[in-house]
C-alpha cells in the first residue's frame, strides 16, 4: 500500500489528506479555508466502485499563496479525486496506522520490525522489503539499502 501516490505528497506539498471533507454537504475545504464549488459522485467501470471528483474555484486557487504546493496547472483551480466515502475512511486509517508505524521504527532503528521475520523498515521511502530474502512483499512502506 502506498501511503499516498501523489506528487504533492512526495515534496511536501498540500495532498488530499489535508482537505476537510463534508460527506453529508457534499462539499470539502482546502487547508486555505476555500470551500469547494463542484462534487460529482459516480461509478467507475474499471473498478466498479464509487469515486467522487471535488472542484475548487480557479480565482481561488489562482490567487493562493500556497498553490505552488498544491496545483500546477496555471489556469485551473485545485481538484480532487477520492473514493466514496467507506473506502475513503478505510484508506486513511490504513494509512494513518502505517505512518504511526514507520515514525515508529524510524525513531526506534534498533528494534528491527519486531516480528522476528528479519523485516527491517526506515522511514525516507517507500518498500518494505524481507531481509532474508530480499523480495519485495507487496507493499510500499519503505527501502532497504
Amino acid at each position: 500500500m502506498r501511503l499516498n501516490p501523489s506528487w504533492q505528497a512526495r515534496t511536501g506539498g498540500i495532498d488530499a489528506s489535508q482537505f476537510q471533507i463534508d460527506w453529508d454537504n457534499h462539499q470539502a475545504r482546502c487547508p486555505m479555508g476555500k470551500q469547494s464549488v463542484y462534487w460529482h459522485e459516480y461509478q467507475t467501470k474499471e473498478y466498479a466502485r464509487p469515486v467522487i471528483k471535488i472542484k475548487f474555484r480557479n480565482q481561488d486557487c489562482a490567487d493562493c499563496l500556497s498553490r505552488q504546493q498544491c496545483v500546477r496547472n496555471k489556469k485551473a483551480g485545485r481538484s480532487l479525486q477520492i473514493p466514496g466515502r467507506d473506502l475513503y475512511e478505510a484508506l486513511a486509517q490504513t494509512r494513518n496506522a502505517a505512518a504511526f508505524k514507520i515514525q515508529w521504527f524510524a525513531e526506534n532503528p534498533s528494534s528491527g520490525s519486531g516480528n522476528g521475520s528479519g523485516d527491517q523498515y526506515c522511514a525516507d521511502s517507500q518498500l518494505l522489503k524481507s531481509s532474508a530474502t530480499g523480495k519485495n512483499k507487496g507493499f510500499t512502506l519503505c527501502k532497504i539499502g
